[in-house]
């Protein structure tokens, strides 16, 4: 006949009850429970149970504790599905050299160091119960024979950090950069010899090159951290045009570590459409870095002229750069992806000039992104013909079919926006769309950037996206005049 089990946790252990129902029943009670870890290691830890039966009726052959040992994993859900059939759910297990009742250990190796691990103790209970009773002709009584695995209460541990090393923390970037705030990303990459931090975050200065947490200007405390990570710390209630020395600190009872000092400028207003933006250019503090404190799009000057820092603008408050095909700008590391599907690049210009290249990658590689106005049009990808010898050639495809000398090339500012996705450029100036072009190529950047090589006028608040802007985003760009 079919047997019944039945399984009640209770508390901190777990109460079992068998039942077999045939010519007689019998009952058979007991508990299995799980120890607490101890002696834990880098990649190990001794861990264990209890387990205890009690039979309860008559015509039991045999029953007892085949098997005794620890279920473990790192996903507690996991624990959760191992079933009484003797399934681990995918977990890994120890079994103990012994069977039978009592307590046991089992020991847990080649674990991973600093890393929370799940246990939960089982027992495979085997029995043997008469089915079926003999009869008078002294028929021999039937035994059935079965076992079934129960498990006790999930409990978890920690093992010990590896290597110890010293606290460490980086500064790794600024971002979304606006007038009165701005959010900093910093990486706890290891926790010292304490194993604890107690305090991580990031301390601000208008004032000092090398802010510290004693200067008492600006501190933001993102609190204690037991694992390495990344975290993202907003600033907010800056001063606005200001430029602010920014570094990451984190502390434990016996050190304070500090991180590389990065620098940003809030501008005079808040920057719009931040998402995705890569690089931003505002030439507000009379150089061409890179606005968010991304120090790896900084550009150089190079020519023989001499650049202008300006106060006509398109907004109301900061500078713009003024050439006069001299000089330029060399990013060493481009702010374009290596291999471009899908980019944003905006900036305000003021220029009569119908011969100007706004930026390009050099030395020229086939089909590298850019702006150049040239013959009252406006082209986009720089010309893959290596028989052009000529700087700032563009590709003869990649121009847009429509007139600009009133719509630009009036000595006004004017906003220009140029988006690539899915192969097709479109052509944006003072937010309103004018036209589109088909170019399938892929666009290469691997080579420096040069902002303003052969560029007659005015440029300020050049942006690179690494998507597409929206119609809203560029016309929201336009009315905020950056």
């Amino acid at each position: 006949m079919k047997k019944i089990f039945y399984l009640i946790s209770v508390i901190a252990s777990l109460s079992i009850t068998f039942a077999a129902c045939s010519y007689t029943e019998f009952y058979v009670e007991g508990y299995i429970k799980t120890a607490d870890a101890k002696n834990i290691t880098q990649t190990s830890a001794l861990c264990g149970g209890e387990v205890a039966i009690e039979q309860k009726g008559k015509d039991v052959s045999d029953i007892a504790v085949a098997v005794r040992g620890i279920v473990y994993g790192t996903d507690s859900l996991r624990l959760y599905s191992v079933t009484l059939d003797g399934n681990k759910g995918g977990n890994s297990s120890v079994q103990d050299t012994r069977n039978g009742e009592g307590t046991f250990s089992c020991q847990l190796e080649n674990l991973t160091p600093y890393t929370k691990y799940y246990v939960r103790a089982f027992a495979q209970i085997d029995r043997a119960y008469v089915s079926k009773k003999g009869t008078k002709d002294k028929e021999p009584d039937v035994i059935t024979e079965d076992s079934e695995t129960h498990y006790g209460e999930i409990k978890s541990f920690r093992t010990v950090p590896g290597e110890i090393s010293a606290l460490a923390i980086q500064t790794q970037q600024v971002a979304n950069l606006r007038s009165t705030s701005l959010d900093v990303v910093v990486e706890l990459t290891s926790l010292g010899s304490t194993g604890l931090v107690s305090e991580v975050g990031v301390c601000l200065s208008s004032t000092t090159a090398t802010p510290s947490i004693t200067d008492n200007e600006f501190k933001v405390n993102d609190g204690s951290k037991t694992a390495p990570g990344i975290f993202n710390l907003p600033c907010t209630g800056l001063q606005r045009s200001t430029k602010y020395y920014i570094r990451a600190y984190a502390i434990t009872s016996e050190e304070t570590s500090y991180g590389a000092v990065l620098e940003a400028t809030t501008p005079a207003t808040t920057i719009e459409v931040p998402s995705g933006m890569v690089a931003y250019y505002t030439f507000d503090n009379d150089n061409c870095n890179e606005s968010q404190g991304k120090s790896e799009y900084n550009g150089t000057k190079q020519g023989t002229g001499d650049p202008s820092f300006v106060n006509d603008i398109p907004g109301s408050a900061g500078k713009s750069l003024q050439l006069n095909n001299d000089a330029y700008y060399y990013v060493a590391t481009s702010p374009f992806a290596s291999n471009l599907t899908e980019y944003s690049a905006s900036v305000w210009l003021k220029t009569m000039n119908n011969d100007n290249v706004v930026f390009m990658h050099q030395p020229r590689t086939g089909g590298s992104p850019g702006i150049k106005i040239q013959d009252n049009k406006i082209w986009c990808v720089q010309s893959d013909n290596t028989a052009f010898a000529e700087e700032g050639n563009f590709s003869s495809n990649s121009n847009f079919d429509v007139a600009i000398n009133s719509l630009l090339l009036d000595g006004g500012w004017h906003l220009v926006t140029v988006t690539r996705k899915s192969g097709v450029f479109k052509l944006y100036i003072d937010g309103i769309y004018y036209a589109n072009k088909n170019y399938s190529s892929t666009l290469s950047a691997n080579v420096p950037l040069n902002i303003g090589r052969r560029f007659t006028g005015k440029m300020d608040n050049l942006r690179v996206y690494n998507r597409e802007l929206t119609q809203s985003e560029i016309t929201e760009l336009y009315i905020a005049k950056q």
